[in-house]
């Protein structure tokens, strides 16, 4: 695979030439191909499953109606996984390799919203969320829960403001025709601009619609 270690990190690239990292070695993606010809030498028959494969809404019959979806996107270290260990009473943010989020992550929280649980085309007792990396290199990853998602919760840091994944999850959002709800966080610290940081989101949103790289303002 090529895989280099340098700075605390593993970097490897696929058969397509994209270039991935992570901290963990075991996360290191191994090819079909290569895994194949490893098991062949042990005897081994190797089967290539689809592990997305494409289905049509009309594939399934829904019993009961479907928890929707919200995928929580942002840039990174602005508190995705702090904000969802709060909602679901875990503690994966410490534990992330690198103090990062990898993966994609979900779980199914019950929510109280006064109505029955299965008025609606939706289930209304329950959301699954979807905790997405941050980082630059994990632009698929976060494409694909912004795909599945029924709505998504751009997590944007006072300290911080707007950043350059911000605006690459906007154009995401808008590409599947997510709804998408902004949510400022870590206000609670001192020395933060809750207004600025407002003032930025409208000038990024207001830029990618000038630019006609989204289709609302």
């Amino acid at each position: 695979l090529g895989i280099r270690f340098f700075e605390g990190k593993h970097y490897w690239r696929d058969n397509d030439g994209r270039q991935f990292e992570c901290v963990a070695r075991p996360r290191v993606l191994v090819p079909f191909e290569t895994a194949a010809k490893v098991c062949s030498m042990f005897a081994m028959e190797p089967r290539l499953v689809d592990v997305e494969p494409h289905w049509e809404k009309g594939d399934f019959l829904m019993a009961t109606p479907p928890v929707p979806v919200v995928a929580v996107l942002g840039h990174i270290n602005h508190g995705k996984t702090t904000f969802l260990d709060t909602v679901s009473g875990s503690h994966s943010a410490p534990g992330e390799p690198g103090g990062i989020t990898q993966n994609l992550r979900c779980f199914t929280a019950r929510v109280d919203t006064g109505h029955q649980a299965g008025s609606g085309s939706f289930d209304r007792s329950r959301i699954t969320f979807v905790d997405t990396p941050g980082h630059e290199v994990f632009e698929i990853m976060r494409g694909r829960a912004a795909e599945v998602a029924d709505a998504a919760v751009i997590l944007v840091s006072v300290e911080k403001g707007a950043e350059i994944q911000t605006d690459e999850v906007i154009q995401q959002a808008d590409r599947f025709g997510v709804p998408l709800v902004f949510a400022l966080n870590k206000i609670d610290l001192p020395h933060t601009h809750i207004e600025l940081a407002r003032a930025e989101l409208r000038r990024q949103c207001q830029s990618l619609f000038d630019r006609g790289l989204v289709s609302r303002d």
